[in-house]
């Protein structure tokens, strides 16, 4: 036989039958109640976990903690990436800045010398008829305070070999050969004399030596480097010296054009007319004046000066230069001669030197 297991009934505390409906109302009711305790529940734990890892999240530990997990790998490529950006915003604020150029101090050229500079000269009232311009000295000049220093300038080397002097042996740097130039030298290692006796010499003919700039910043001895240039007041000394007849500019067109930049009143006034070698620097058109002073745009002396020979530029000079200006030195010596009543002829003949 089956064994019938009877349904049991729910009974209610009383000990009667409980209704199904009822029971069935209730136990909807309470299972919502507890559904609704468990959503609440849920959403308490979500705010407090998102509260929590907002705070995780902000805090210095975490990312200590994080790093130190990190693949070392990664943290090195993280810490480039970041000297990548800095560096970046370091070269564009330097951009976007001026940049701090040094700055060359300015350098400053020497007096006139003119014969009244020299007191073995017993005449020291020679007349200037030439004035011989360089554009500014170069480096080597200003450490030995001498006009034209460099061996390799042809500058002393001509006035030697038209003045009747050697400027010096002229070996090259290794002291043992000789400069090229020097095998077309007029005069012998016998007629070398010090730079103090050259000047003299040169000044005792008549010649007289300045330079064009007085001042400016220039970094080599190049003279377009030139920069905030001041000029010598060129005008003044031939003011002061109405014998100069002509201007000499020892460095070629980049004096020519400089001097023309400086002095364009001057040039306008017609008292400094161009050399018929030298037109184009000057142009043609002057004002009419009383006195004329010839520029001559000379040879160059520059060693960088290289087209043309050193016996080229002698030409150029001796023609253009020494030739005219030992004339007028010899004109002017019997003119006052003449004055003295002949008197003093002969010591005038050595321009005055004892």
């Amino acid at each position: 036989t089956h064994a019938h297991t009877k349904s049991r009934v729910p009974m209610t505390r009383d000990g009667k039958k409980e209704d199904p409906t009822v029971m069935l109302s209730t136990q909807a009711d309470a299972d919502h109640d507890a559904g609704a305790t468990e959503k609440m529940q849920t959403k308490r734990r979500s705010k407090r976990l998102a509260s929590s890892l907002t705070t995780s999240l902000t805090s210095p530990f975490f990312f200590k903690k994080n790093n130190d997990r990190a693949p070392k790998k990664s943290r090195q490529s993280a810490s480039a990436a970041e000297a990548g950006t800095v560096q970046k915003k370091k070269n564009a604020a330097v951009k976007k800045s001026p940049r701090k150029q040094s700055v060359v101090p300015k350098t400053k050229s020497f007096d006139a010398v003119v014969a009244s500079r020299f007191a073995s000269l017993r005449d020291k009232n020679i007349p200037i008829h030439t004035l011989i311009l360089g554009t500014h000295p170069s480096e080597a000049s200003l450490s030995e305070q001498q006009y034209y220093k460099l061996n390799t300038n042809a500058f002393w080397w001509i006035a030697g070999d038209c003045l009747g002097f050697r400027r010096a042996p002229g070996y090259m740097a290794n002291q043992k050969d000789f400069l090229n130039l020097t095998q077309h030298l007029r005069h012998g290692l016998d007629k070398v004399i010090p730079y103090e006796e050259q000047l003299e010499m040169l000044c005792s003919k008549g010649f007289a030596l300045w330079d064009l700039v007085h001042s400016c910043r220039r970094v080599g001895s190049s003279d377009s480097n030139i920069r905030d240039s001041e000029p010598n007041d060129i005008r003044s000394l031939c003011r002061k010296h109405p014998t100069i007849r002509r201007i000499v500019l020892s460095n070629g067109s980049a004096s020519g054009k400089l001097f023309r930049q400086l002095h364009r009143d001057w040039i306008a006034t017609g008292e400094v007319v161009a050399h018929a070698s030298s037109q184009r620097y000057f142009g043609k058109k002057t004002a009419p004046s009383r006195r004329r002073i010839v520029c001559i745009v000379a040879a160059a002396v520059s060693p960088a000066a290289a087209r043309m020979t050193y016996v080229e530029k002698r030409d150029f000079w001796e023609e253009h230069v020494y030739g005219p200006g030992l004339k007028d030195f010899e004109a002017a010596k019997l003119a006052a001669a003449v004055v003295k009543g002949g008197g003093d002829v002969e010591g005038a003949s050595d321009g005055g030197k004892r």
